[in-house]
């Protein structure tokens, strides 16, 4: 199958450190104006997920790419809605939240 967007799947593990910030998954290349995509297959629990833009692989932007936050729970997928094509940045990720211990999922920049 060919494919010209970038909706393969990345894994996603981090212990939560218990300050209350976010864990920001790496950017990834974003290929189009589609929603990203999160599956919570492993986690703990429950965490809400909001996507951010970057200009490259480090260069994280919250508020260019967010749309809505969305609350996943274990055994869940959900498209995340997000403006970081729209806004002229062609990376992007998912900034996490927490309401467990260890957040353990996939995820891709674009979907089908």
């Amino acid at each position: 199958m060919i494919s010209a967007n970038n909706h393969s799947d990345t894994r996603f593990s981090r212990y939560n450190p218990g300050d209350g910030g976010n864990l920001a998954t790496g950017a990834r290349k974003k290929t189009d104006a589609s929603s990203m995509y999160t599956y919570n297959d492993r986690s703990d629990g429950p965490y809400v997920a909001m996507a951010y833009a970057a200009r490259g692989p480090r260069d994280i932007n919250k508020a260019k790419g967010f749309y809505k936050a969305y609350k996943v729970r274990k055994g869940q997928r959900v498209y995340v809605k997000n403006l970081v094509y729209e806004n002229g940045y062609r990376y992007g990720g998912l900034l996490i939240s927490p309401y467990c211990g260890h957040v353990n999922m996939l995820w891709s920049p674009d979907s089908i």
